[in-house]
């Protein structure tokens, strides 16, 4: 892989191997170094751990994926200056769009583990960047060190644990960057004398017991380390554990179409009730977003059978697409800057215009059990529109190629199959828990099951009081909650930018 700085094309078979190559070496690096230890001392600890990192992947393999990234790189974009990779090429390497989260993470544990290849590697960036005229994103250098400050903070984490709750054993299996749109700063007198931010980024922490949702900065703004605190504590983030969530209080995941919002619901107990609450949040990394859903659903249950499975959110990318003349191509969350602060926005990319939304969120629904619908791939559009979406577009007559056909029924072949293996798993569980319930409900008293009007000890249906709803009142609860849908969606985005009715007179 010597030759990708200077034009040189790699054959698709080629780019799978140097991909499972660099997977092979993350796993490595990210599992089985990253929990060895030599020493409870920190200094000799970090040094055996780049010594034996540096004997598996020496710094060739580290430079092999630098030119991977900057090759995918050149695939994404195209070079400003040389000669770009062909059309046909960026094509038939679409379905490797993950080869560049896939290196950045792999080099950011490197970095993370070895510190003294870090000027080496990033030297080799800036040198194909202005000798070999190659393309480099802006963003790509801060967005590598974040990653590797992001393994930084994951282990002094996980140290912390025990002194801050006694939990001895408490693996952190992620760490990321999110936003939480919902959650306000509740103690006042804290905001008054500055000790947190309202508003501001979280960092969420999966354990191998928990969820845990970390206390804001205690820095400010900052995102580095201060240079005051010593390099193995918990600077710039407080150690305060906000919240903390075991894995049996999850009923819900949502996951929208695009990369970086995901939606859970879990129940909430009080003294007299138990209702469902629903956590919204927006990752800075789309990667993250993926393996947080992914070990959230693993770790819910021991049974696949019983595991909180990941559903498909439809709300939000319904009002989106009703906002929008065109044909969505791409969605991101970003923040805006404005005269009272940032403002985060979701920001939409069609095919004639680019907009930007207000999500309030506090008007959104999770989706009715008839309407559940299991989430397929995060590979669609990146957040567009997937094929079979595209002839009820607004403006969009033209028909589904062949290719498109065949994706769309593969597709729907998988949510099929998907959703009888799941009804054949499920049916004689909840016909199992109905009964249960049936015959517990005339033992217990009443307010164990939340049921008014049944009598404690009741033995036979004619001693209730229970009441049946009619076919006519689950009829109007029915067109009820229809319309409370649509009023939901029509509510849910304000549209300071482009609105539909201009983009329509663009398609006229």
């Amino acid at each position: 892989m010597k030759h990708l700085g200077t034009g040189f094309e790699l054959e698709p078979a080629n780019l799978v191997l140097a991909r499972e190559a660099v997977r092979l070496i993350n796993t490595i690096a990210s599992t089985e170094v990253s929990c060895l230890r030599f020493s409870k001392d920190t200094a000799i600890q970090k040094s055996a751990l780049e010594a034996m990192v540096l004997g598996l992947v020496p710094m060739p393999t580290i430079k092999a994926i630098v030119m991977l990234l900057l090759y995918d790189m050149q695939v994404n974009a195209g070079s400003m200056h040389g000669k770009s990779i062909t059309k046909d090429l960026a094509l038939r390497t679409i379905r490797w769009q993950d080869l560049h989260g896939l290196c950045s993470e792999t080099l950011a544990q490197l970095l993370y583990l070895a510190p003294s290849i870090r000027y080496e590697a990033l030297e080799l960036m800036h040198q194909h960047k202005v000798l070999g005229q190659k393309q480099l994103h802006t963003s790509f250098i801060s967005a590598l060190l974040d990653r590797s400050e992001i393994k930084r903070l994951r282990f002094a984490f996980e140290l912390l644990l025990p002194e801050l709750e006694g939990h001895h054993g408490e693996k952190v299996l992620q760490l990321a960057w999110a936003e939480m749109p919902e959650e306000g700063t509740r103690n006042f007198f804290a905001v008054a004398l500055g000790f947190v931010r309202t508003g501001g980024a979280r960092l969420l922490a999966l354990t191998n017991k928990r969820l845990i949702i970390l206390g804001q900065s205690r820095h400010g703004a900052a995102k580095r380390p201060c240079g005051l605190c010593p390099p193995e504590s918990f600077c710039p983030i407080g150690p305060a554990i906000s919240k903390s969530y075991s894995y049996s209080e999850f009923t819900r995941i949502y996951s929208s179409s695009d990369e970086q919002l995901l939606i859970l619901g879990r129940l909430e107990k009080s003294m007299t009730d138990v209702n469902e609450k629903f956590d919204v949040i927006i990752f800075h990394q789309s990667d993250s977003q993926k393996e947080f859903k992914e070990r959230l659903m693993t770790l819910s249950g021991l049974d696949p059978s019983m595991r909180t499975k990941i559903q498909q959110e439809m709300l939000v990318n319904k009002t989106a697409k009703s906002k929008t003349a065109s044909r969505i191509a791409r969605t991101t969350w970003a923040f805006r800057e404005v005269d009272e602060g940032e403002r985060l926005s979701l920001f939409v990319l069609t095919e004639l215009n680019f907009f930007e939304f207000q999500v309030n969120f506090s008007l959104w629904i999770p989706n009715s059990v008839d309407q559940e619908k299991a989430y397929v791939s995060d590979n669609e559009y990146e957040g567009g529109e997937s094929d079979d979406d595209l002839h009820q577009t607004a403006g969009a007559q033209s028909a589904l190629g062949f290719t498109a056909a065949m994706a769309a029924a593969e597709k729907r072949a998988k949510a099929t199959k998907f959703m009888h293996e799941r009804r054949a798993l499920e049916e004689p569980i909840l016909t199992e828990r109905a009964s249960e319930r049936q015959s517990r409900r005339y033992q217990a008293p009443p307010n164990e099951w939340l049921l008014d009007g049944i009598r404690t000890g009741a033995k036979t249906a004619s001693d209730t009081l229970w009441k049946h709803l009619s076919e006519g009142e689950i009829n109007q609860i029915t067109k009820d909650r229809s319309k409370a849908r649509e009023a939901t969606e029509q509510r849910l985005y304000e549209l300071p930018g482009a609105s539909r009715e201009v983009e329509l007179k663009h398609m006229q």
